[in-house]
């Protein structure tokens, strides 16, 4: 072994080693100071990573791609010039890459790889680059690229694939001046340390038909380099070597024809994550083998689990996979349980529930769609758009409408959508209120916030920033207000979770998120409450993301990475025990092999009727893009419990549609529940209520008087869907002009003229509207039905209204104003011919009588 030290600035070093094979793969690794890199991070995959949002808008690019023999090493880094998304094209051609049209769309080729007989490009955004080519050739295109350099190109990346070598030459580079020295056999030392000594650096390399080309450049502002060439490559050692410059300020900027994977023997704590963020290859069986034996019983061994038996998930061997789990339990003992319930779920009968593509009205070819968010009435679908051509920013917000059974052509929401990335993340169920996710708007807390806007009749409002509590100096996301409007639960990394803090962005636990945990707030008189977290059952000291609380005010979905699963995140159900407690839940329950895949599986919706769940996924079920909408039927295990909806137009008595709020009440319990606002454009309105309560709900307006409604769900079973139309009639016609006005909430046993407790709510409220007259008479009158005879109904009338003007004395109004009057079964308003028409002929009324 070799080993050359220059005192100087420049530095370089070399390690050869006796071959251990007849045909050696030489490896170089090149490792540089002074490239404004802070950190990195590398991995070794069965295919390159074609999905880059989430890395890139944490702040990691795609620096460095290179073949590996039967896989890809990718090098992430922070800190690079980069500051554009990225994608990356792969095809068994040069000429299938599509450069032409990533040239077209404002990309660059910053990077050029070969392996498993397939080429591959990086493509970034914004980095600046002027014209390029590039040139592809059996043998290396020398004379080809001395011309180029002439015209004022530069090679800025080369590589050699089977029987091809290619060569990417870029305009407007930082170099000012470039060579390249070959060499068939040996690699060139002595030629590379006389240029370094001339101020040249190594920006790229080759190596193919025996022979190496190095590219070397001036300019670029590169510092120090080190290099290592080795044909008999030891994990150990390269792990070490590259630790080793890594923690002096070194960075990776170029590795050819390596065959590593990072090494869990090493300290290089960052590799072993990002490593474990990816399925096993049959080509790292081996590897995946002894870090479980060695790591076991650790989280990051049961990881390591995971992936060797998403091998056998991603091809639905779900045989193969429990075999997996089972080999490896032994090394488990406190994990029994976790195990078995991942060899259950793997044995289960798979659903008969098919993916449903959400269709092209939503889907492009170009770009991304996920984070669906479907309306509470099923008649709309909001979600967030990623590069697509009609965009305006990185991420905008789009909203289709449901025609005919069929999503129509998706329309950005023009109002929300900037140069800035903006996410939506839920919808109230009035969908008159959007919850927005940005890490890239002006006013904010922290790296991640949750912003409200509100629909006016001119559309939709400017993004408001929450407040604290729900937001903080953390990243804050996956907010979502619960369908009675009075609580916004969230995820966010906050200290004081369950675990120890550990900040997102960097690889943890197979996955980039942290330990996020998910919260709630609660609406009070004054605000919001301080943030709850929903506790051990459901969070874990790893990652929880983007839950959903259904209508039904108690089934929650959402995805974790800290359980039993197949990928980096599963999506789970639970069930809240208590409806005054947000800390009590039943344990969570893993939707499935037929809902969850090995990709990071998260975002799902629920529709109100609890039949569909909508999702977004990648190429893992045949997508062509980055990520595509879908929706899967859900069987009845999963589905929450029936709602009811109830849905109508507000208007005055000229039918103008009315912006009014929507409230509604626990008759039983005496207390308000939700309160929801009419569309103010049309005066629609839409509320859903869990099953099991009698409630009241009414549309207030200032200047209109609040008629009443009463839909009793304490004995119902199934879903109930109403509409219900309500005119508001103004009050100054009420008081002024003697308008009989119909107390709907006010309840009597049958035959009996006893007050039920229930009624109490209505009639308080009517107490006020009169103690707001205080000069005013007003008349209590009762009606029947025809059931029973003339006499009977009279006088059953008679106390009833009565027995209104009993409570409303004391209630606080003086008996000399109080007028009661049975009718008995006079002035019907519907026919007595149906108990729908007797129902509605049982009332009691109000009205002021005129002086």
């Amino acid at each position: 072994m070799l080993l050359r030290s220059f005192l100087s600035a420049i530095s370089v070093l070399l390690i050869t080693a006796v071959l251990a094979t007849a045909q050696p793969r030489p490896v170089l690794v090149v490792m540089t100071q002074g490239t404004g890199l802070t950190t990195q991070v590398w991995n070794a995959t069965a295919t390159p990573p074609t999905f880059l949002q989430r890395q890139n808008e944490a702040g990691a690019y795609l620096t460095l791609l290179t073949g590996m023999q039967g896989s890809w090493l990718s090098v992430l880094s922070f800190g690079s010039q980069f500051v554009g998304p990225q994608q990356v094209r792969m095809s068994p051609e040069p000429s299938g890459l599509g450069m032409p049209g990533l040239w077209a769309q404002g990309y660059s080729i910053t990077d050029i790889g070969w392996s498993q007989k397939n080429w591959a490009v990086v493509a970034s955004s914004a980095v600046g680059y002027g014209e390029q080519t590039v040139l592809a050739a059996a043998t290396f295109p020398e004379a080809e690229i001395k011309a180029k350099l002439s015209q004022g190109f530069a090679v800025t990346s080369i590589t050699h694939g089977d029987t091809l070598w290619a060569a990417v030459l870029t305009r407007n580079t930082p170099f000012t001046s470039q060579i390249f020295i070959t060499s068939v056999g040996d690699f060139p030392d002595a030629e590379i340390q006389q240029r370094m000594q001339e101020g040249y650096r190594i920006t790229d390399a080759g190596f193919g038909g025996g022979k190496w080309v190095i590219v070397l450049s001036q300019g670029g502002d590169y510092g120090r380099q080190v290099y290592q060439v080795d044909s008999s490559w030891s994990e150990e050692e390269t792990t070490k070597f590259i630790n080793s410059y890594w923690s002096r300020g070194f960075s990776i900027t170029t590795i050819v024809n390596t065959t590593l994977w990072p090494s869990f023997g090493s300290g290089n704590n960052q590799g072993i994550q990002v490593h474990l963020t990816q399925q096993a290859t049959p080509a790292e069986v081996g590897w995946y083998d002894s870090f479980i034996r060695v790591n076991a019983p650790s989280e990051d061994a049961f990881l390591a689990v995971q992936r060797l038996a998403g091998m056998y998930v991603e091809q639905k061997q779900w045989k193969q996979a429990a075999d997996v789990y089972r080999k490896y339990q032994h090394l488990f003992p406190a994990m029994s349980d976790r195990f078995n319930r991942s060899v259950q779920i793997l044995e289960s009968p798979e659903e008969d529930s098919k993916i449903q593509d959400a269709g092209l009205g939503v889907n492009t070819q170009r770009g991304g769609e996920y984070v669906p968010v479907p309306t509470a009435d099923g008649n709309g679908l909001f979600f967030t758009g990623r590069e697509r051509p009609d965009g305006v920013g990185g991420e905008d917000i789009y909203f289709s409408t449901l025609q005919n059974g069929v999503w129509g052509k998706a329309q950005l929401v023009k109002e929300l959508s900037t140069g800035n990335s903006e996410a939506t993340t839920a919808v109230s169920a009035d969908a008159n209120q959007l919850v927005v996710f940005s890490a890239s708007a002006p006013q904010r807390f922290g790296g991640g916030d949750l912003y409200l806007t509100e629909r006016t009749p001119n559309g939709w409002g400017p993004l408001q920033l929450l407040p604290k509590p729900i937001n903080s100096e953390f990243w804050d996301s996956d907010g979502m207000i619960t369908s009675d409007g009075n609580a916004i639960l969230f995820t966010s990394e906050r200290p004081g979770g369950v675990g120890q803090f550990q900040p997102k962005d960097r690889y943890f636990h197979g996955e980039t998120w942290g330990n996020t945990d998910i919260y709630v707030c609660l609406k009070t008189a004054t605000g919001w409450s301080n943030p709850i977290n929903l506790g051990p059952t459901i969070n874990t000291p790893f990652a929880e993301r983007t839950p959903f609380l259904h209508p039904d005010g108690k089934t929650l979905y959402f995805s974790t990475s800290g359980r039993e699963g197949f990928g980096t995140l599963d999506v789970f159900k639970t069930t809240r025990l208590r409806e005054d407690s947000w800390t009590e839940w039943s344990p969570p329950v893993h939707l499935g092999k037929s809902f969850n895949t090995i990709g990071s599986d998260w975002g799902y919706k629920v529709t109100t009727d609890g039949q569909q769940a909508f999702f977004a996924a990648g190429n893992t079920i045949g997508t062509s893009t980055s990520e595509d909408i879908f929706w899967i039927p859900l069987p009845k295990t999963l589905r929450p419990d029936p709602v009811a909806t109830i849905r109508g137009v507000v208007t005055d008595p000229a039918g103008k549609p009315l912006i009014a709020d929507i409230k509604w009440e626990d008759l039983g319990a005496r207390k308000a529940i939700g309160q929801l606002k009419t569309d103010p454009q049309n005066g629609v309105y839409f509320i859903t209520v869990p099953l099991g309560k009698n409630y009241g709900y009414y549309a207030e307006k200032k200047g209109y008087y609040p008629v009443t409604n009463n839909v009793d769900l304490r004995k119902t079973k199934e879903a109930v869907n109403l509409t219900v139309n309500i005119t508001l009639v103004p009050i100054k016609e009420v008081a002024e002009e003697g308008m009989a006005v119909r107390i709907n909430n006010v309840f009597f046993d049958t035959d009996k003229s006893d007050l039920k407790p229930e009624s109490r709510v209505e009639l308080d409220r009517l107490a006020e509207l009169i103690k707001s007259y205080p000069k005013a008479r007003v008349e209590i009158a009762g009606y029947t039905d025809n059931v029973a005879g003339d006499a009977y109904n009279q006088q059953l009338s008679q106390r009833r209204a009565q027995a209104v003007v009993d409570y409303l004395i004391s209630a606080g109004i003086e008996r000399t104003r109080l007028v009661p009057k049975g009718n008995g079964e006079k002035n019907p308003v519907a026919s007595n011919d149906t108990d729908e028409g007797r129902s509605l002929n049982r009332r009691v009324e109000f009205r002021f009588l005129k002086k």
